[in-house]
């Protein structure tokens, strides 16, 4: 790993490894995640900061490890290159804008596999979006638009037909919530401090509208996976190849426990449901469901405390 500082605002970087051979890991990992690991990361780029403004350029690919002859590993996409620009502008005329744009040619260097469709392909979208937060002491709300296009033309395996397409989608989503908190005297001799108690209910909806994209490729996407952060979230993947339809609206209440005197988070306790009014169609891989439900998700609780200095437990059902 280097990083080198070429001017003003400009860095250069490279973090590059490899191993020799495919046991590798299994006969010198040192450690669980080492043992673990079986694909290693060589990339080189620069990062430009600048008024809001941040660019990334980089050539990243991956050695990925085969140790069973009989199982195959499916190849990651390498990028090379992807060039990635950003731009955030907050509370300028009390609006919030933000901009990202990016080209990345990505090509596989294995055989082809139940997931890997395309032998190589370029993809460049653009998202902008722009927020009016209302905040206030006791509430908050924020609608905010977004609107996503993205255009690829990808190279087949051999014996499949071309692809040249393009997604846009705007999304709306509106975040609001309240916080009440009152002074817990009763709880004051079993904190041995003076506390705090809030109330703190949310409710976040999105909304994008469906097309269908089952013939577009998985060149960097994944299922986003199911947490706190997650559910309050407008798209339920993670990468840039999917764009979830949603009619979806989020449930949540938070209650914390604080110290009044430093504002010191001793205990803090969440519940959230998110309710899927239409039934999303977009899935990763395979057509869309022929029908789809209103269905509500799992129900989260989490429960985080600080114990004795530093030390923090934290627990999610």
């Amino acid at each position: 790993k280097h990083t080198q500082n070429l001017s003003a605002g400009l860095v250069g970087y490279t973090n590059f490894s490899k191993v020799s051979d495919n046991l590798y890991v299994d006969d010198l990992g040192k450690s669980l995640n080492g043992v673990i690991n079986r694909q290693f990361n060589q990339e080189v780029g620069t990062r430009y900061t600048n008024a809001g403004w941040s660019v990334l350029t980089r050539v990243q690919n991956y050695q990925t490890l085969q140790p069973d002859p009989t199982i195959q590993t499916a190849l990651p996409y390498d990028r090379e290159p992807q060039v990635n620009a950003k731009y955030i502008r907050n509370n300028w005329n009390g609006l919030n804008f933000s901009f990202e744009s990016d080209a990345t040619r990505f090509t596989y260097k294995g055989l082809s596999s139940a997931d890997r469709t395309f032998s190589a392909g370029n993809r460049a979208y653009a998202v902008s979006s722009v927020a009016k937060p209302f905040m206030m002491p006791g509430y908050y709300l924020t609608p905010k638009l977004t609107l996503r296009s993205t255009q690829y033309t990808v190279d087949p395996f051999p014996g499949q037909a071309d692809l040249n397409r393009n997604v846009t989608l705007p999304t709306f989503s509106l975040d609001s919530g309240l916080v009440l908190e009152r002074d817990a005297l009763e709880l004051n001799n079993v904190f041995n401090r003076n506390i705090l108690m809030t109330l703190e209910p949310r409710v976040f909806y999105v909304n994008t509208p469906y097309k269908s994209q089952s013939d577009l490729p998985l060149f960097d996407t994944g299922a986003a996976g199911f947490g706190i952060s997650q559910i309050f979230s407008e798209n339920t993947f993670a990468g840039n190849d999917r764009i979830a339809d949603n009619n979806k609206v989020t449930l949540g209440v938070t209650s914390r426990i604080l110290d009044a005197d430093t504002g010191v988070e001793r205990l803090r306790g969440v519940l959230a449901q998110r309710i899927d009014m239409s039934g999303q169609q977009v899935t990763l891989t395979g057509p869309a469901p022929t029908q789809a439900q209103t269905k509500r998700s799992d129900l989260l609780a989490g429960l985080s405390t600080r114990l004795a200095g530093n030390f923090n437990l934290d627990g999610l059902v």
